[in-house]
């Protein structure tokens, strides 16, 4: 025999079915508000500095405000206090030194495109003037794809303390792991293809939002070192325990290889030609695309924004038209005098949409611009001691993973010793460079030349004063 449910026992039983579900999705919702009220009351007391930069504060009466969004080249590293945007200011305020000038910079270091946006979503309404953008260096730092969903969940002060949390135990700064391995990236890979999208919608975003609000925008490309960066090798050279340098990205290596030898033939601009497939075609795409800046270009034409061509700029300015130490300091980030340019590029931008007047005193030189901005802003102590911290942080910078650029990274310790020749750190890495290379005897006094310094012996394991001391001992006591 055969028993069914009456079907009025049974509506009942699906509402109550029902109302469970209801209260539980109810309660939920409950939960997580109540945690994201906490969330954001801990977040005011303990906010990390992007979220912190955000809260700006009233705009002063009669003020000019500048909003500045992107990564580390627009928060000036290595060293802010020559960067674009300090210089920027600095011939601001010789243009119209009567006007109160208020300038932030919002940028943070490793920050994408969709951190850019986010946090222009969050100080738009806060009366700025002009908004600065530039950003593209970072759109493949991270494995994770950063679109529409990712942003909107970054508003949520819930979300950014899981953020921190988790990356305080699974994602360890750059460089506080000196053998950590970067993603690399297929170019025909889905991830790659979307990460690219993204960034394109992210400036249509920011545009939009700009023209919006009746806000002028500024975009400029993201200029990167040609010449003298090679294509990341990904692994440990054969002196760390690893593949040697570059072995990881062949095509890459072998058209950075072939810019260098049209370069020694004068034969230029084949040489920037294949400079820049071969920066295309990094595994670890830690300087913008061309299709980066291409979308740059064509997002500031379609929303009339200012376009301010700091690629262009540089090329125009480099020896032979190829971007290398001399404008470019390691991968992306520019030197005191690719600063300058920049800065003078943005201040043309908003004199031609007379949003600020050019100083009429300014050198049109970008090295005479430099001097001024160094003698009228720092004094000889403070700039040599931020030469000689420049030359420390970007050779550190250099040699460590994934370009292990060991090159690079002796000429600023040695560069660095020129300007202070009490500084162990510096010995105590060309002596790491020096041992991991094979050459013992001038590791050797390199290391009691540190010791002497330093006044005590080395830790090999402070790997941010010395990433490689400890490998470079071990390799020196096997020997």
């Amino acid at each position: 025999m055969t028993s069914t449910v009456p079907p009025a026992r049974g509506a009942r039983r699906g509402r109550r079915a029902a109302l469970k579900l209801g209260l539980a999705l109810c309660a939920a919702a409950v939960a997580l508000a109540a945690l994201e009220g906490l969330a954001r009351a801990l977040e005011r007391l303990r906010p990390d500095r992007a979220t912190a930069q955000t809260r700006l504060p009233p705009k002063a009466p009669g003020a000019f405000r500048v909003l500045a969004y992107g990564g580390s080249t627009v928060a000036g590293l290595p060293i802010p206090e020559w960067g674009f945007l300090a210089q920027l200011e600095f011939w601001m305020r010789q243009a119209r030194p009567d006007q109160r000038l208020e300038i932030f910079n919002l940028a943070v270091p490793g920050g994408s495109s969709t951190r850019a946006l986010w946090a222009l979503e969050r100080t738009i309404r806060r009366e700025p003037d002009v908004l600065i953008v530039l950003s593209g260096h970072n759109e493949y730092l991270h494995p994770r794809v950063e679109g529409r969903l990712y942003r909107r969940l970054l508003h949520s002060a819930l979300y950014r303390s899981a953020l921190r949390v988790a990356g305080k135990a699974f994602g360890p700064r750059f460089g506080s792991n000196p053998f950590s391995a970067p993603r690399t990236y297929d170019r025909d890979s889905a991830l790659f293809r979307e990460k690219a999208r993204v960034y394109r919608e992210n400036l249509r975003a920011m545009a939009a939002l700009a023209q919006r609000r009746g806000v002028p925008l500024v975009l400029l490309t993201a200029p990167s070192n040609l010449a003298d960066w090679p294509p990341a090798g990904a692994t440990p050279p054969a002196a760390l325990g690893g593949a040697p340098a570059g072995t990881a990205a062949p095509e890459a290596a072998a058209l950075f290889e072939s810019a260098r030898s049209r370069a020694a033939a004068a034969d230029y601009e084949a040489a920037r030609a294949l400079f820049e497939r071969a920066r295309d075609l990094d595994p670890v795409p830690w300087r913008a695309l061309s299709e980066f800046n291409r979308a740059v270009r064509e997002t500031a034409a379609e929303f009339d924004a200012v376009l301010v061509d700091a690629e262009a700029a540089l090329t125009a300015h480099a020896e032979h038209g190829l971007v290398g130490f001399d404008l470019i300091c390691d991968n992306c980030h520019p030197t005191p005098r690719g600063q300058a340019i920049i800065a003078q590029e943005l201040l043309r931008g908003l004199a031609a949409r007379k949003l600020w007047p050019a100083p009429v005193a300014a050198p049109a030189d970008p090295d005479e611009r430099l001097a001024v901005f160094l003698n009228r802003t720092l004094t000889p102590p403070q700039r040599r001691a931020l030469e000689s911290k420049y030359c420390f942080k970007t050779g550190r910078y250099a040699m460590l993973t994934p370009f292990f650029n060991f090159g690079a990274a002796r000429m600023y310790f040695e560069r660095g010793l020129a300007l202070d020749d009490r500084d162990w750190r510096l010995y105590a890495n060309l002596a790491s460079l020096a041992l991991l290379e094979g050459r013992c005897e001038e590791g050797r006094r390199l290391l009691e030349a540190a010791a002497r310094c330093r006044g005590g012996a080395l830790d090999p394991q402070d790997r941010r004063q010395t990433p490689y001391l400890k490998e470079a001992l071990e390799r020196m006591a096997a020997r």
